[in-house]
């Protein structure tokens, strides 16, 4: 069962390698996503830590146009150094989660409050959730 789950994790790792359609948050949310499942499984901590270890450098090598996995990677990277207890692994990834939780929502309120948009062409090229947010922002608004 614990190899499986390592494979699990490490296939999660190839599909966000691959994947040329989300955006870098949904990219982001699936890694964290996956480190958790890994973490709270019964594979052992050792072999746990080496393949977060290569999923990061694999990443940090095939995502470098994703700023915010770049951003997520070197907060991890120190938290990596402390083998000996996952705890605070696993709690650094709950509070990075916690404090970038609602950050398209800020962005799309910032964004409507200080452009003016009105009679305004906007062309986007990306799939990203923050340009969904703030979309949804602008037509929420009132008039």
């Amino acid at each position: 069962m614990a190899m499986s789950q390592l494979l699990v994790f490490k296939q999660a790792i190839d599909e966000i390698k691959i994947d040329n359609t989300s955006g870098s948050a949904s990219l982001l949310t699936y890694f964290v996503y996956a480190l958790n499942e890994l973490l709270s499984s019964d594979v052992e901590p050792g072999l746990q830590i080496q393949a977060i270890e290569e999923s990061v450098i694999s990443l940090g090598q095939t995502r470098q146009e994703f700023p915010v996995i770049a951003h997520f990677i070197a907060i991890l990277q120190p938290q990596l150094v402390k083998k000996t207890n996952f705890s605070h692994l696993k709690q650094r990834i709950a509070d990075y989660n916690q404090q970038w939780a609602d950050v398209n929502k800020r962005i799309a309120a910032n964004a409507t409050d200080i452009i003016d948009w009105e009679a305004k062409t906007i062309m986007v090229h990306s799939n990203s959730s923050t340009v969904v947010e703030f979309f949804k922002t602008i037509v929420s608004r009132p008039q």
